[in-house]
């Protein structure tokens, strides 16, 4: 028995559903978790079992406003803060956030159906550790001397470049939250964050979390559509970076935004990812590699699944026949259910 399977699969819906209950309608904005400005809502679904878990606020101009305002304000004092003050805040928050990382990765399988033993729950980790990676990288900005003529010396400074937009795929929100908020930060940034609206309620709960460590306004997360609260992060005046992640469509039109601006941008787009298996690769590894690669536990979403297979004609069927035996292993079922984990081949 695993050792996190202290209750029942009932209680732990239960408890998540209660948790996105208390989340919806709010944002964290300015220090603290509160109702946003908008009325308009949107339903989380449960994608398990297609029931409505809660709602979402659908930001438009005053709450994007006013996030960025908070931003901005905060932006003052945090960048002025050492560099390692701010690492070790981030690794304050990191340890927080440790303390909470069960429910997180339950409420995050709750609301995108990636099975919570082979996805959320290592996903959740992966959150604590980036923070704390980038806390202890906080100090290690730098800029560089250069050798001068005589009597003159140049060098070069790191500077922060003030608000950090952030906007962040459904597939993997704990992760995805952490790669961008943690280096924006550790840099001396601040950040309003943009969650999928397939998945907005555990990103919210970490950001309501990291309140106990961040100074007020350091942090924001706003929810809302790709088309309107998205976009209207993107084109605001004072958000001086961009980073993002999802599909090259919407990445071309922030670029696009972007550079009305001219302003950096950071963009993961995904990609095609082939399997190439030569004469002569070890089989049996080969066709777990591959099983492990199209990423099942995540439905198949990820930006890092292997969506095509080239194998070498003398290997082929020993290969093919081992994945298809593979294949049925996979246990489908409730994503917060223990039992529902990635297959393997025996």
């Amino acid at each position: 028995m695993n050792a996190f399977a202290t209750d029942s699969l009932e209680a732990r819906i239960g408890a998540q559903t209660t948790e996105a209950r208390r989340l919806s309608g709010q944002i964290v904005c300015g220090g603290g978790l509160r109702k946003a400005l908008t009325t308009a809502q949107f339903d989380i679904e449960n994608p398990a079992t297609e029931e409505i878990i809660g709602s979402a606020p659908r930001c438009g101009i005053e709450d994007v406003n006013s996030a960025v305002d908070a931003a901005s304000l905060a932006f003052r004092s945090w960048s002025a803060t050492p560099a390692r003050e701010r690492g070790a805040l981030l690794i304050r928050a990191a340890d927080h956030l440790d303390g909470f990382r069960e429910d997180i990765a339950r409420l995050s399988s709750l609301e995108t159906g990636n099975a919570l033993p082979t996805q959320s729950r290592n996903e959740a980790g992966t959150m604590v550790d980036i923070l704390r990676y980038f806390g202890g990288l906080a100090g290690e900005i730098n800029g560089r001397t250069y050798p001068p003529d005589p009597g003159r010396l140049l060098y070069t400074r790191r500077e922060a470049l003030g608000v950090v937009g952030a906007i962040i795929p459904w597939n993997a929100p704990l992760m995805q939250l952490a790669s961008k908020i943690a280096p924006a930060l550790a840099a001396g940034n601040t950040v309003v964050l943009k969650p999928a609206e397939q998945a907005p309620l555990a990103v919210l709960r970490v950001f309501e979390l990291l309140q106990a460590v961040l100074s007020p306004g350091v942090a924001n997360a706003n929810t809302g559509l790709g088309e309107e609260a998205g976009r209207l992060l993107c084109q605001h005046p004072a958000v001086r970076k961009i980073s993002f992640t999802g599909s090259s469509a919407v990445g071309a039109l922030i670029m696009h935004y972007a550079a009305d601006k001219i302003i950096p941008v950071t963009a993961e787009l995904g990609g095609k990812n082939p399997n190439i298996v030569l004469a002569d690769a070890n089989v049996d590894r080969a066709a777990r590699g591959i099983l492990q690669g199209l990423r099942l536990q995540r439905q198949g979403q990820s930006c890092s699944a292997g969506t095509r297979i080239y194998i070498h004609d003398a290997i082929y069927d020993a290969v093919i026949e081992r994945v298809l035996a593979g294949i049925p292993s996979f246990r489908v079922g409730n994503p917060l259910d223990e039992a529902t984990q990635v297959g393997c081949i025996v």
